[in-house]
């Protein structure tokens, strides 16, 4: 009898399974066009793909600064090949692409707009907008992003640290990874971002203990061969970081010291007045 009731039970939930209809699986996107578009590493729209079920669809769920609001249209997906069409007033952008096997892959393909073909990536996402500041967050969080950028992304990020509330471990890991970044360009870039992230976080109050980390560095770099212009540069913002820190007497100290340089500057002698 048990048996009987095991063998029943397996039926019936073979016949729900077969019988049920597959959900969608929902994927953001965002969509590159580096050949169209001056800023090759920015996306220009933001879409969700829903792949699989009766019923394959599509929707653009933002629109980059520089291009015209797009609804999708014709979307199709036969033999691997996936095809749309996102129509905007500027006229009709019309993709096709291959799929890769894992979703997690980018969808890679062109797009054609009037006689005009280009080629056009679209990259998985977890993001649900183009805001700048989350896109510069997922880009230092990547790994397999152009160094440089991951820089540019990290000071943005720095510099909105005390606005958008930022934990001081999450702002020390953008520094860290600024720098790190910054290594293959050579000891002369490396030195000039790290001066970078003392001069955006001096001025915020939280994050001046990583502001005078980085400007300490910078002061311990100068040499003798650095211009007067240059080290007074350097020795203000530790000045500001260190004003910053509440370290108010060795603020005092730079100060008094950048006072003592010699600046080259000569004032001309007074010639007396003219009659």
């Amino acid at each position: 009898m048990v048996r009987f009731y095991l063998v029943v039970g397996m039926f019936l939930s073979l016949i729900v399974s077969v019988g049920a209809v597959q959900a969608p699986a929902e994927q953001n996107y965002k969509v590159f066009m580096p050949f169209l578009i001056r800023e090759a590493n920015a996306p220009v729209w933001l879409v969700q793909l829903k792949l699989g079920g009766e019923k394959t669809s599509g929707e653009v769920l933002a629109s980059a600064n520089q291009m015209p609001k797009a609804t999708f249209e014709n979307v199709s997906v036969k033999d691997g090949t996936i095809s749309f069409d996102l129509k905007s007033k500027q006229g009709t952008f019309k993709f096709e692409g291959t799929l890769p096997k894992d979703k997690k892959e980018k969808i890679q393909g062109s797009v054609m707009i009037k006689d005009i073909v280009t080629p056009a990536i679209l990259e998985p996402t977890t993001l649900t907008s183009l805001n700048a500041y989350d896109l510069n967050k997922e880009m230092i969080a990547r790994a397999d992003q152009p160094e440089y950028e991951v820089v540019k992304a990290a000071l943005s990020l720095m510099a909105e640290a005390e606005i958008r509330k930022s934990k001081i471990e999450e702002v020390r890991s953008w520094a860290d990874k600024a720098v790190k970044a910054s290594e293959n360009y050579g000891a002369k870039w490396k030195a000039q971002i790290g001066l970078e992230i003392a001069e955006l976080l001096a001025p915020q109050k939280e994050y001046a203990p990583i502001a005078l980390q980085y400007a300490r560095q910078a002061e311990r770099s100068l040499s003798d061969n650095d211009t007067v212009a240059n080290k007074l540069k350097v020795l203000e913002i530790l000045a500001d970081a260190l004003d910053s820190s509440g370290k108010i007497d060795d603020a005092k100290e730079i100060q008094a010291k950048m006072e003592k340089m010699d600046t080259g500057i000569k004032p001309e002698p007074f010639a007396g007045r003219k009659s």
